[in-house]
């Protein structure tokens, strides 16, 4: 017999607005177990299927803030350069202040409504 799925989903918004394609990861407090992520939907939706065990939460989504002709090669044709939307506090392994402990077995709501400002989530 399989054990029950355990699964985190909610809503991300930064600024009191919904991210699409942010990277939702969990990472296993204590380092055992498994990662698990996934990506958000237009309306800032997101649903992954993780280990019951206390976890960290990195929140974070790329985008392109200018294009430099310095920058284009074969693999960024139109030289884009890409900086990282959400602060190190959301989106660095390492010091993020996302915090999760799903439940074995059910489903826990988790809505992570980020400011860039210095405000605590």
């Amino acid at each position: 017999c399989s054990p029950p799925r355990t699964f985190v989903n909610g809503t991300v918004t930064l600024d009191g607005e919904p991210v699409e394609r942010a990277s939702v990861e969990f990472f296993p407090r204590d380092g055992k177990g498994r990662t698990a992520g996934g990506f958000t939907d237009a309306a800032g939706r997101y649903r992954v299927e993780v280990s019951p065990f206390p976890m960290r939460v990195t929140v974070s989504r790329w985008k392109v803030v200018r294009q430099d002709s310095r920058e284009v090669s074969e693999e960024n044709p139109a030289g884009d350069v890409m900086a990282e939307m959400f602060p190190p506090r959301f989106s660095d392994r390492g010091r993020t202040e996302l915090l999760v402990t799903p439940t074995a077995g059910q489903t826990v709501r988790a809505d992570f409504m980020l400011s860039r400002n210095k405000a605590r989530p």
